[in-house]
């Protein structure tokens, strides 16, 4: 005999019947063999405990008489049973004899049992040899007396709401208002009939704050809705949801329920439940005996705000300043972030988009729209910004009609989006007109940019419920004289996104594919630079041409005493005349000299025409017979206002004409060029 694979281990249910505490496989070796009798006992943690309807089963079936009352589980006091004459091992069989019992006698829950088979003497006899025959002992694994009653706790992935993150606001609908978990007990599955829950107290109760009140378990609903909670003011009210059917809670499983409501027009902004969980009716679903539960426990604190609110912001990823092409389409302007608080999701209907401009700025945006983070439009497109509704800073472009939505607790973001009319559609007569896009508190006298109301509240959005986060923006490069000085003038508050400068005309510049560095060899006129000027195709094919362009340049090169040292720049091709030239002293560093002399070039003219779409290739040559080896030199097109060497003045990377604006030193954000290394 020995301990069967399947023979119980760890819980057993506290009053169950029948129940199967320890199975061995019995199998005879040469010849049949009858079991004549067996010898039990029991063992528990608390000795003096006993079991009722003890019995030895064969295959399934009883064989012999039950033990009322068995004697005391000591581990040592026996139960003899007689088998009869019917209990036969057969060779070549593996035959099962369990010992059950019912967990009705004197033993509690949580204590251990197990029940065991005694090594018998001559109890049994082959069939062949008719020898007596002694049975092994069995010993049973131990097993828990577990009860099968339910507790409950707070369900801790649900939190406390606060101002911060509330449950809901004023008039909301089916809102969660708390959490609590249902754990099965570890004896047997359990039925639950009935679920209360109970007022916090006369203060603080579901009357007064809720309406239709229920119970859910995921999508499936407990019991039927609590539509109008009786009233807690005098005495706290309990909440009877009665399940059916049934639900049952697995032994030793959780099972979350949730409770959801509708808010009513009542404001609730102390930390504090408004309902606790009451109480739990069950039975065992082996047992029938009772499971229930009825400890009351506190659950999520409730915070009711009056309305949703929301912060406007520009987003990081706005449109970087620089100058904008005349009669170019689709022009990113700025870059806006819509927030609403937790409270609840936000219905925009109206957005005041305003312009900030310059002098004679007014008019050169149109086809002005608005796209959400996928890229969708929304709402229609406003012809322009409409002067009409002007201070004498902004225009504004209104964009009524919307539909557009910002879930609570969730960022939306919008792109400002518009064509620049072109220089001769506008009539100009001057470029580098300045334009800045915002979201103002009131964009004409008291009104607000954004109309809107919160999705479950119903209350209108006001000043007092929409904050804007001030941002200046900056400003791109514009000319020689301007500087990046910003043209529009900054106001506390505004929602600014960066300033744009238009031009009729728009050059680009960068290195060319080839451009030289890396291990070289002295030349009386190596090649240290190739850069390519393009001039993006405009509306009105404007030419644009290149004034002057400068060089960083770092080296360890020294000129030899008493010799000069000769830079050059071409236009298009070596083989032509030089458009500039600077000459570096002897016996100094080539690194001091530049910017001291300030190159000779900055304010010369080279005034080389770059015709619509097209582009010119410029190289530059320096006198390097002076490299020795180990020595270095970097060349770069440096940013705009970069002190050069032992310059006191700043220098002008890239100035260029659009053919009305004659000192352009927009470069697009570009500049500075990574620096070109050379190795002798």
């Amino acid at each position: 005999m020995s301990v069967a694979v399947d023979s119980p281990t760890g819980n057993i249910a506290s009053s169950t019947t029948n129940v199967v505490l320890t199975k061995a496989n019995v199998k005879a070796v040469g010849e049949d063999v009858k079991i004549s009798s067996i010898v039990v006992n029991c063992t528990d943690s608390t000795t003096s405990k006993t079991i009722k309807n003890l019995k030895v089963m064969w295959n399934g079936s009883q064989v012999g008489s039950a033990v009322a009352t068995s004697a005391a589980c000591d581990g040592a006091a026996d139960n003899s049973f007689t088998l009869g004459s019917t209990v036969v091992a057969r060779v070549g069989e593996t035959n099962t004899l369990s010992i059950n019992a019912d967990i009705t006698g004197t033993t509690s829950a949580n204590e251990t049992l197990s029940a065991n088979f005694e090594t018998g003497v001559a109890n049994a006899q082959g069939l062949v040899s008719l020898n007596s025959i002694n049975t092994s002992a069995v010993t049973g694994r131990t097993l828990t007396i577990a009860a099968g009653t339910l507790s409950v706790v707070k369900n801790s992935s649900f939190g406390d709401k606060a101002v911060g993150n509330p449950t809901g606001v004023v008039n909301a609908t089916n809102i969660k208002i708390g959490s609590f978990t249902i754990i099965g007990g570890a004896g047997e599955d359990a039925d639950v009939s009935q679920i209360t829950l109970v007022d916090e107290s006369t203060t603080y109760y579901a009357s007064k704050y809720f309406q239709n009140i229920k119970l859910m378990h995921g999508t499936t609903q407990l019991g039927a809705t609590v539509t109008s909670p009786a009233t807690g003011s005098t005495t706290a009210q309990t909440h009877t949801f009665n399940v059916s059917p049934v639900v049952t809670i697995a032994a030793g499983s959780q099972y979350v329920v949730d409770v959801y409501a509708d808010v009513k027009d009542q404001t609730q902004t102390v930390a504090t439940d408004i309902v606790k969980f009451n109480s739990v009716t069950a039975s065992g679903k082996l047992t029938g005996t009772s499971a229930n539960y009825s400890t009351a426990k506190s659950l999520q604190n409730v915070y009711i705000a009056a309305a949703g609110s929301l912060t406007v912001s520009v987003n990081s990823d706005t449109a970087l300043a620089t100058n904008l092409l005349m009669g170019a389409v689709d022009q990113s302007l700025g870059k806006f972030d819509f927030v609403a608080t937790a409270s609840e999701p936000l219905n925009l209907t109206q957005l005041v988009i305003s312009a900030n401009v310059s002098s004679a700025a007014t008019g050169t945006l149109k086809n002005v729209r608005l796209y959400d983070e996928t890229g969708v439009m929304v709402g229609t497109a406003v012809a322009g910004f409409d002067t009409t509704s002007a201070t004498t800073t902004y225009a504004h472009a209104v964009f009524s009609g919307l539909n557009f939505v910002v879930p609570a607790g969730v960022t939306k973001t919008l792109t400002v989006k518009a064509d620049v009319t072109s220089y001769n559609d506008g009539g100009y007569t001057t470029t580098g007109q300045a334009v800045q896009v915002a979201i103002l508190p009131h964009y004409t006298g008291t009104s607000s940019p954004i109309t809107g109301t919160g999705a479950q509240s119903g209350v209108a959005l006001s000043s007092s419920t929409i904050t804007y986060t001030a941002n200046g923006g900056s400003s791109p490069w514009t000319t020689v004289s301007g500087t990046n000085s910003t043209q529009v003038t900054a106001v506390a508050g505004q929602v600014r996104a960066n300033e744009m400068v238009l031009y009729r005309a728009k050059l680009a510049i960068a290195w060319a594919s080839d451009a030289p560095s890396g291990a070289s060899s002295p030349s009386a006129s190596q090649t240290v630079a190739k850069f390519v000027v393009t001039n993006q195709a405009n509306a009105g094919a404007y030419v644009a041409s290149v004034r002057y362009v400068n060089f960083g340049i770092s080296t360890t090169i020294s000129n030899s005493a008493g010799v000069s040292r000769i830079l050059n720049v071409y236009k298009d091709s070596l083989s032509t005349s030089a458009i500039d030239t600077t000459t570096f002293t002897g016996g100094a560093s080539i690194a001091t000299n530049i910017g001291g002399t300030d190159f000779n070039i900055d304010g010369a003219n080279w005034n080389v025409s770059v015709a619509s779409g097209a582009s010119r290739t410029f190289y530059v040559t320096l006198d390097t017979t002076d490299a020795a080896s180990t020595k270095s030199l970097s060349i770069n097109i440096p940013n705009q206002g970069t002190a050069l060497g032992g310059a006191t003045d700043t220098a002008k990377g890239f100035v260029w004409s659009d053919g009305v604006t004659t000192t352009i030193m927009a470069s697009d954000n570009v500049l500075p060029l990574a620096y070109k290394t050379f190795t002798y």
